[in-house]
């Protein structure tokens, strides 16, 4: 995957944020797939929310993504932010989730259409998923910078 992160990182270095939306992407999605895959990752304020994402290019065959991450949270969760989203990057890519909302209102899940004036944001299948993954991967990353003794000290 091609990365490009850009913002105000204020807990995060740049070559971090890229490293670890790497580290995300390679526990989610097939080497060939991902080959394919871009992803600007931008930090900005986002108020309350820690993330989002989605496609740049079209919701046929997405390859072009943005992700833009909340700079005023901790290292922490903005580390959960980026592998919450990267799993919906993952979902976007493999058409598990495709968005029509565009068009008719309207999110697929697994080939479920979902009217997205019905739903609660909470219940919705495609954020069960990437809550249910978010912690477990930022333990995966935290374990793999333990055991490597990965360090990035510097902000950018």
């Amino acid at each position: 995957m091609k990365i490009s992160v850009s913002g105000k990182l204020t807990k995060v270095s740049k070559k971090e944020a890229s490293f670890a939306a790497g580290f995300f992407s390679k526990m989610l999605i097939s080497d060939k797939l991902s080959d394919g895959l871009s992803l600007k990752l931008k930090f900005s304020d986002l108020d309350y929310i820690g993330g989002e994402c989605g496609w740049l290019d079209d919701n046929v065959r997405p390859k072009e993504f943005e992700m833009s991450i909340n700079n005023t949270f901790g290292r922490r969760k903005q580390l959960i932010s980026m592998a919450h989203e990267m799993v919906h990057i993952k979902q976007y890519a493999t058409r598990e989730l495709v968005d029509n909302f565009h068009l008719k209102r309207q999110i697929v899940w697994r080939k479920t259409p979902y009217n997205f004036d019905d739903l609660d944001y909470y219940e919705s299948p495609w954020e069960i998923d990437a809550y249910g993954r978010e912690l477990g991967l930022y333990e995966k990353y935290k374990y793999f910078l333990k055991i490597t003794k990965k360090n990035f000290k510097e902000t950018s």
